[in-house]
């Protein structure tokens, strides 16, 4: 395993742009870079390597944002993907993913840009902050009001250091993985935790490399920090829960340093959609690339229409990738695209065990996620007690019920069949006496 720690350094006149390169007391930055830079700049560029997957993903132009961003952050709740932060302000809109089409929504009351945004399904978490050169540890939480743009904002748990450039992903259960990031002088390697019902930050281990500006995804029980400003922008590390170990998996194809807003994840694979910096050393790109945990391979599909670097994605709850927004050739961007046909499903095996904790209640992200038309759904009960695990459709009417009587404390499976269903979005609620949880499952046929 590469355990080189190189310490990032600030440029002054990077810092300008809210980045981090490498100074005198860093590592050297490559020949070709530097004299890229000295070009005044690089335009926008594509992929040279030809898609493997460009008969499957097509892409197609939504409606443009209310108005243009880059370097925002946030994730997709119902049928709303919040996006929050520009460059100059911390601009708020929601994309209707069933109409395509975008509104205002309420603005954060902390920072500009620069944070790591992560969705539970039910709220929206913005992790660290950025604004006018300063770096906070604030933690917000944002509520949509009844899937509608705007919603409320509460402050949770600061983190355990003022960083930006966090990455970061939820289990689909009760905790949050955080790592790396950057406090204006240094990358950093460190990693925590965050329990959503104990509103707690817990120190796990370190990155192996100090990395800012990587993107985050959850993935069979398995926390991933792709790409970012680092030592190797293609470097790929996956954290395991149930040991507190970091290892190394297979590195982007073509190296990313900004992959913070622009990674996401279906529920099976993870997808690079884009990226880059757009200006001075660090290019705008257009390429896509998608991993399969699997067989731990990046594949490369069809590019985006335009390279716009520091553009935000997203999968939507029908399987679709939405990329809109970015900075390119001096200019923030209202472009926003569409992209369908991206690979879903995987291993029909369980999750690992969760990491040893106190007993608590859970209901665990269905794996795989989308599914056709089988997955497994696995719960936790503190202890013994009437139990229903219920199937929603989006109209709130139950469509099955996979458990209802009394169960005993421990964990639990149960397998959800969906070939009586249409494809589409389910909730899945699991209540016990007073306590209930809800999950999202997409079921795509």
């Amino acid at each position: 395993m590469n355990t080189k720690r190189t310490a990032y350094r600030v440029c002054a006149g990077v810092l300008a742009a809210g980045f981090l390169v490498a100074g005198s007391a860093g590592a050297s930055l490559p020949a070709e870079w530097l004299r890229q830079a000295h070009g005044g700049g690089i335009p926008a560029v594509a992929s040279p390597c030809t898609p493997d997957g460009a008969d499957q993903v097509l892409w197609a132009p939504l409606a443009n944002s209310g108005r243009p961003f880059g370097r925002a952050a946030g994730g997709v709740v119902g049928d709303r993907w919040y996006v929050f932060g520009a460059m100059d302000s911390p601009i708020a809109q929601s994309l209707n993913w069933t109409t395509g089409h975008w509104q205002l929504s309420t603005e954060p009351p902390l920072g500009n840009c620069n944070w790591a945004g992560v969705s539970t399904g039910e709220a929206v978490y913005l992790i660290g902050r950025f604004c006018d050169y300063l770096i906070g540890p604030e933690v917000q939480k944002f509520v949509p009001a009844q899937g509608g743009p705007a919603g409320t904002w509460t402050r949770v748990a600061d983190y355990p250091r003022a960083l930006a450039g966090v990455a970061a992903a939820w289990d689909g259960g009760n905790c949050i993985y955080a790592a790396g990031g950057s406090d204006l002088v240094e990358a950093v390697a460190a990693a925590y935790r965050y329990d959503l019902d104990a509103d707690a930050w817990t120190p796990r281990a370190s990155l192996p490399a100090p990395v800012t500006y990587a993107g985050g995804a959850f993935l069979q029980g398995r926390f991933h920090v792709v790409g970012g400003l680092q030592d190797d922008p293609g470097a790929h590390y996956v954290y395991d829960p149930a040991t507190d170990a970091w290892d190394e998996a297979a590195p982007l194809p073509l190296p990313n340093h900004l992959t913070l807003f622009s990674l996401t994840d279906n529920g099976s694979h993870i997808i690079s959609a884009g990226g880059g910096g757009g200006y001075f050393i660090w290019p705008a790109v257009s390429t896509v690339q998608v991993y399969d945990p699997d067989t731990d391979t990046w594949t490369s599909e069809t590019p985006l229409p335009a390279a716009h670097g520091m553009n935000s994605a997203a999968v939507m709850p029908d399987g679709a990738v939405i990329s809109a927004g970015g900075f390119n050739e001096g200019f923030f961007s209202q472009q926003t695209f569409k992209g369908t046909g991206f690979p879903v499903g995987g291993s029909q095996a369980a999750p690992p065990d969760p990491p040893a904790a106190p007993a608590r209640f859970a209901l665990y992200a269905p794996h795989p996620n989308p599914c056709n038309p089988t997955t497994a759904l696995g719960f936790r009960l503190p202890a013994p007690g009437y139990v229903s695990l219920r199937v929603y459709d989006t109209a709130g009417r139950v469509v099955i019920t996979l458990v209802e009587g009394w169960q005993e404390a421990g964990s639990h499976e149960v397998t959800f069949d969906g070939s009586a269903l249409v494809s589409g979005v389910y909730l899945l609620h699991l209540k016990a006496g007073n306590v209930a949880q809800t999950q999202k499952l997409i079921l795509l046929r």
